[in-house]
């Protein structure tokens, strides 16, 4: 904190790619698949999040402005389907990431 923006940014962006890398280290022979998925999460992560809000966003608009309450209840199940299935995949990669630490 306090420093300049960029330097902030270069700071982020230094964390986000280097600790995935010494930690794929520590997956064996699947140390390149590691550093993927590691780098991937790292830098896009919260991409990925800030679209789920955006599209999440979208659709309550839409549903407000063309069913009104008729909708909702349908607007309703998509979302929390969509929630599900996100910690579902959030869950299934902890749980890889897990056993590849373990072993």
């Amino acid at each position: 904190m306090g420093d300049t923006w960029w330097q902030e940014l270069l700071g982020g962006a230094a964390g986000a790619v280097v600790v995935p890398l010494a930690l794929s280290v520590l997956w064996g022979r699947f140390r390149r698949a590691g550093a993927i998925a590691g780098v991937m999460l790292g830098a896009l992560f919260h991409v990925s999040l800030a679209l789920l809000l955006l599209s999440g966003f979208y659709v309550v608009a839409e549903t407000a402005v063309t069913d009104r309450w008729t909708g909702l209840r349908r607007l309703i199940r998509r979302v929390m389907a969509r929630w599900r299935a996100l910690v579902g995949v959030g869950t299934l990669v902890a749980a890889v990431v897990a056993l590849c630490l373990a072993f």
